[in-house]
């Protein structure tokens, strides 16, 4: 008669997993802060509060020289009650071997003056999500610029593009993201005349009220008052306070290029795309900007459009305040 087998329980040891080597460490360690010191410049960095704090430009030259993807796993947009525009990245890190690491990053429309809000807070948060998850995985959980800028600071603006690759990462396709900054408007020549105004209802020398109506929403910034602009049945009216001097060059030109045609310009052709209409009429006098006139339907006229509107005004009358 055979014996039955035995059914002993063996208990396996736990593996130790060894770190690598101590001089394997050190070498790789020695040679990312040689990479800092000769591959990333002075504009790279951003000084605040005595420390230099790296740029998303530094981080993306990581990125490349360590051959690292980016992949988005998430996007969501909130908004708020009050109106309050927040979005939410989460992205992945992953270096050649697989080795990857995630990190998120969010942003308000209420943590600084947005020059152009809506694309410009959604890049916030992208740019600190990528910011971290390279940091993560390269540079021991450093903080990037963009974590820790000032309110006032402008965001950088940036074009993406997203490519679909195949990784080494089990065989998935993935989606590897490559940026560039979108260069600024350059100012016209200082002999170039002011656009001519699109036809509307409103006189273009008419003086603003001196008292801001019931309904009117401030421009505000910093406990500070610009103006306001205030909603009415066929458009809107915006109002500076004090008025623009667009007698002083780099103001007009400030106001051309960023104001007219970066964001007034854009909301219009966008809407008319979309068999809307929109246009606007610059309220001057004595060579000052007193405000703005809009003629619009009245769809056009909806909350992130006002935001928007309300908050590229606002960045150009501080900034032009600044050079008067």
């Amino acid at each position: 008669m055979s014996e039955e087998p035995s059914k002993e329980i063996v208990v396996k040891e736990p593996e130790i997993i060894a770190p690598a080597s101590v001089e394997k460490t050190l070498d790789a360690l020695k040679r990312f802060e040689d990479f800092k010191r000769r591959v990333l410049t002075e504009d790279d960095y951003v000084p605040i509060a005595g420390k230099k704090y790296i740029k998303k430009s530094g981080w993306l030259k990581y990125a490349l020289a360590c051959n690292i993807s980016l992949e988005k796993r998430e996007e969501r947009e909130e908004i708020r009650d009050d109106g309050t525009r927040v979005y939410h990245y989460t992205y992945r890190a992953i270096a050649p071997s697989g080795r990857f690491a995630d990190a998120v990053g969010s942003a308000s429309s209420e943590e600084r003056d947005f020059a152009h809000e809506v694309h410009d807070v959604r890049a916030l948060a992208q740019t600190r999500a990528m910011e971290r998850a390279i940091s993560n995985l390269v540079g021991g959980g450093e903080l990037g610029a963009e974590e820790m800028l000032g309110a006032e600071e402008k965001p950088e603006v940036i074009e993406v593009k997203e490519e679909h690759v195949k990784t080494p990462v089990a065989g998935e396709w993935k989606v590897k993201m490559t940026e560039k900054l979108k260069p600024e408007p350059s100012p016209a020549p200082a002999t170039t005349p002011m656009p001519a105004p699109v036809p509307a209802t409103a006189p273009t020398t008419a003086p603003p009220p001196k008292e801001m109506p019931p309904g009117a929403r401030p421009l505000e910034s910093k406990g500070k008052r610009y103006g306001y602009f205030i909603k009415t049945e066929g458009g809107g009216e915006l109002y500076f306070d004090p008025p623009l001097e667009i007698g002083n060059k780099e103001v007009e030109n400030m106001v051309r290029s960023f104001l007219y045609e970066r964001v007034l310009d854009n909301i219009k052709k966008a809407r008319e795309e979309r068999g809307l209409f929109f246009s606007y009429t610059p309220i001057e006098e004595n060579k000052q900007l007193h405000g703005i006139s809009f003629s619009a339907d009245a769809e056009v006229m909806d909350e992130p459009t006002v935001r928007e509107i309300c908050s590229a005004a606002r960045w150009t009358a501080a900034r032009a305040a600044e050079k008067g």
